[in-house]
């Protein structure tokens, strides 16, 4: 019955290690976040609704900020292929010269929260306007505004990424149980040299 605990509670164990890490290395990317790599500028389009997008990187974080296009399309059109977090919300949408979308997803190595703001005020500073996103300052100002909301206010939306967070905790908590395992059987391997030897000294003093 020992036997079988052991293992047991190393996976427990592991598990745990894979989620609080999940977790920091969720919290970590934001925390050490100052610029982008550089936003590069395209367009998608979802039915009669096309968007500027601006899209930006750094460890640990994506960046994606979209701006509604004034006018709309005469012949439904569905091009751009972007990840779900950063889908532009369903219509209808504000009838004003400037809607902003930005999103940040953090996490690694797979993104397992997003947080978004939704800006319909032209006087918003951010996120600023998509078209013209083509600096590395946006990202870094999203995770400031993510932790203290000094930039902009807080996000309007949180958004919990289950995938990522499984496939990140099971990462990490399978690293974390072949850890523990290999050094349990290098404990036992010096403990049974040690008691080899320690018999040897008692033979050899006897």
């Amino acid at each position: 019955m020992l036997d079988m605990q052991k293992p047991l509670h190393t996976a427990i164990a592991s598990l745990v290690i894979g989620l609080l890490t999940t977790v920091a290395m969720t919290v970590v990317p934001l925390l050490r976040a100052d610029r982008g790599h550089g936003a590069q500028i395209t367009q998608i389009y979802r039915g009669e609704w096309g968007w500027y997008r601006a899209t930006d990187h750094a460890f640990g974080l994506d960046w994606s900020n979209l701006g509604l296009m004034q006018t709309t399309l005469t012949s439904p059109l569905f091009d751009g292929d972007i990840p779900a977090w950063a889908e532009p919300p369903q219509p209808p949408y504000p009838k004003v010269p400037y809607f902003r979308v930005g999103t940040l997803a953090a996490g690694w190595p797979l993104r397992t929260v997003a947080f978004r703001w939704m800006v319909s005020d032209p006087k918003q500073r951010f996120p600023i306007a998509a078209e013209v996103d083509d600096q590395d300052t946006s990202l870094g100002f999203a995770a400031e505004n993510v932790l203290e909301g000094s930039r902009g206010g807080f996000p309007h939306e949180r958004r919990i990424l289950w995938q990522g967070i499984a496939v990140n905790a099971a990462i990490y908590a399978g690293s974390a149980f072949v850890t523990i395992f290999v050094a349990t059987l290098l404990m036992r391997v010096f403990r049974s040299r040690a008691g080899v030897q320690s018999k040897r000294t008692n033979s050899l003093g006897g």
